[in-house]
């Protein structure tokens, strides 16, 4: 697949609109719904996650340091419209498969799978898509894309830009979600142990609608997006591969830092060998 190479700073926006929209219907805030110590029910951003189905396996994809927040009485919100809305489900209803944990943070690995029950899938695929890993598996792990071929983003929530505010439904005080989707480059790509990691590098210097930290973005898709030139010379997607998840930020120093994501490898055969191994 060739991909016209052209610097970010110079996509268009309608282009950079139209990916960002369709990687956010993938993409999924996580919420942990508890009750506090005087019983009121409080709701925290934990972590994002992309919706991914492996065969028939259906559920989110994200890191395994948020799904180590939940604990069995807690509720799992999802953010599945921008609208005002809430969407729950007790976690004793779902399974949580444990991809791998390292003991250092920075270090990884760290990836893990909430597996959705039947009813909650067809409810979310009402408003969202799940991104097909066993489709793209042979191709990933055998003949992926250049890394100069079209543009990466890093889609999650930040806790940075979450706000409380009154409900415009009447129902007291809610928390609104801001979702991320920034273009960058995957500038460094290798190999620790049986997983494969990718860095993003993200610059303040001309930017200043970017959060100070990246808190909530946890779990949240790595995407390559190919573009081409269409037939009426406009550039176009050719594809949304999810080729990665993010799971650390590394601290800002000279107005820099990066997002450490897992690689296309812990995704592709990592991934998706344990999930069918554990749950078909």
């Amino acid at each position: 697949m060739s991909s016209p190479d052209i610097p970010i700073s110079e996509l268009p926006e309608p282009l950079l609109a139209q990916i960002t929209a369709v990687l956010h219907s993938f993409s999924t805030a996580l919420i942990k719904i508890f009750r506090n110590a005087r019983g009121r029910e409080e709701g925290n951003l934990i972590g994002s996650g992309t919706f991914v189905s492996v065969g028939n396996i259906y559920g989110v994809l994200t890191a395994h340091h948020v799904t180590e927040l939940l604990e069995r009485n807690d509720l799992l919100g999802l953010i599945l419209v921008p609208e005002e809305h809430r969407n729950v489900i007790p976690v004793e209803h779902i399974s949580i498969v444990k991809i791998a944990r390292g003991p250092v943070e920075a270090e990884g690995p760290d990836l893990s799978f909430i597996v959705l029950p039947s009813v909650k899938v067809s409810e979310v695929k009402h408003y969202k898509q799940f991104f097909n890993v066993s489709r793209y598996r042979d191709d990933m792990l055998n003949n992926p894309p250049e890394h100069h071929q079209g543009v990466w983003f890093v889609c999650g929530m930040s806790n940075e830009m979450t706000i409380e505010e009154t409900s415009a439904q009447g129902t007291g005080r809610v928390k609104s979600l801001a979702g991320l989707c920034g273009a960058g480059g995957a500038n460094r790509e290798y190999v620790s142990g049986d997983f494969d990691y990718i860095e993003v590098d993200v610059e303040y210097h001309n930017c200043t609608e970017l959060p100070q930290t990246f808190g909530g973005v946890s779990g949240g898709g790595l995407w390559q997006v190919p573009v081409r030139i269409a037939a009426d010379e406009r550039l176009e997607p050719a594809d949304y591969i999810l080729s990665g998840t993010a799971f650390y930020q590394s601290e800002l120093r000279d107005r820099k830092r990066f997002i450490k994501c897992h690689g296309r490898r812990s995704i592709y055969k990592n991934f998706h060998d344990r999930v069918v191994e554990t749950c078909s």
